[in-house]
């Protein structure tokens, strides 16, 4: 689809303008902080959708969105709802994040109503194992989303 196409059928970049992570490691564990910044150059409101893996058996334990002088603190639910709720608030004209699984370590964020010229930052926080070999710790981030095998395609 040509740019143009794209302008006309409502479909905009929004880039990832950066993530920054940062791990603090004590021992065998790791608390590792992801900093995702997303910027809206256009001139409507947009939603960001970003995909992106985790270490296998690491846990969530904090997702934060900031945009502008707003700080909103996400809380656990089930799938159906906080679905609901994200696509009622960024129907409403609101901002919106949303944290799901996909796969057990892939996850998905999608943030909404982005404003124009607005950036929005989504911090999520995860525990991990540092895994102990040879005398040495071994610590890895992952940042590919690897292709899923599916038999017979």
């Amino acid at each position: 689809m040509a740019d143009k196409d794209k302008k006309e059928a409502g479909v905009f970049n929004v880039p990832l303008k950066k993530i920054n992570i940062t791990a603090k490691i004590a021992g065998v564990f790791a608390e590792v902080t992801s900093v995702q910044t997303y910027e809206n150059k256009g001139r409507n409101p947009v939603e960001a959708v970003y995909v992106f893996p985790m270490p296998e058996e690491s846990s969530i334990v904090g997702c934060r969105m900031i945009i502008g002088d707003k700080r909103v603190e996400a809380e656990l639910k089930e799938a159906v709802q906080a679905r609901k709720e994200y696509n009622d608030a960024v129907a409403a004209g609101h901002s919106g994040s949303l944290l799901e699984q996909k796969r057990d370590n892939i996850f998905r964020m999608s943030v909404g109503g982005i404003g124009a010229g607005e950036t929005v930052e989504v911090m999520t926080t995860y525990n991990q194992r540092v895994l102990w070999q040879n005398n040495g710790g071994r610590f890895n981030i992952p940042l590919v989303v690897a292709p899923r095998f599916i038999p017979g395609q």
